[in-house]
């Protein structure tokens, strides 16, 4: 634990770490926000063994990053949009390697399927979802839609932005896609 002073007064700050499966079981929570998962759907969609699932899940909820609650005999898990390391760890997990802004060119060469604008300060920044495994050899179409529609698509748990949410690849504005899942995510 790191030390850190704090009008005048020694407060201990907690260092965690976070394992591969850590990540993996947050990226999962994130795309699945609308869903109640339990440990055990957790494990078997992503292929992991349920004690190492179930002891992701307690670090997890230990430092607040995903909540659970008990509804009739299922312990069901959400990541905890309230927690700001959360938040960062859900951008994250969404991010991909690419990190400069894309032009419309360059997203058809990642095979996107949909983008959808927000506009800041006057200025239109397209954020932009590709699909994991894009195949370079087809064409592709963009198709764009606003954030307002990208919004309730999400709210509904419906439609393109679940699907995009779901099996896409985010090229940037993961921070911007967090706070819009945050604002529909169910609370605990």
């Amino acid at each position: 634990m790191a030390m850190r002073k704090e009008g005048g007064k020694e407060k201990e700050k907690e260092k965690f770490s976070l394992s591969g499966t850590d990540l993996k079981i947050v990226e999962f929570l994130t795309r699945n926000f609308e869903k109640h998962l339990t440990m055990r759907n957790i494990s078997q969609t992503l292929g992991l063994s349920s004690a190492g699932v179930f002891s992701s899940l307690k670090r997890l909820e230990k430092n607040s990053i995903v909540t659970s609650a008990r509804l009739g005999t299922g312990l069901f898990y959400h990541l905890n949009f309230e927690n700001k390391r959360a938040m960062h760890l859900a951008a994250f997990t969404l991010l991909t390697q690419e990190e400069q802004p894309l032009k419309e060119e360059k997203l058809k060469e990642y095979g996107a399927k949909c983008a959808f604008v927000k506009t800041i300060n006057g200025k239109e920044e397209i954020i932009a979802v590709a699909p994991h495994s894009p195949d370079k050899s087809s064409t592709s179409t963009i198709d764009f839609i606003s954030e307002e529609e990208f919004f309730r698509g999400l709210k509904e748990r419906k439609g393109k932005p679940i699907e995009i949410l779901r099996k896409g690849r985010i090229l940037f504005g993961e921070t911007f896609l967090i706070n819009i899942i945050s604002r529909v995510a169910p609370r605990l």
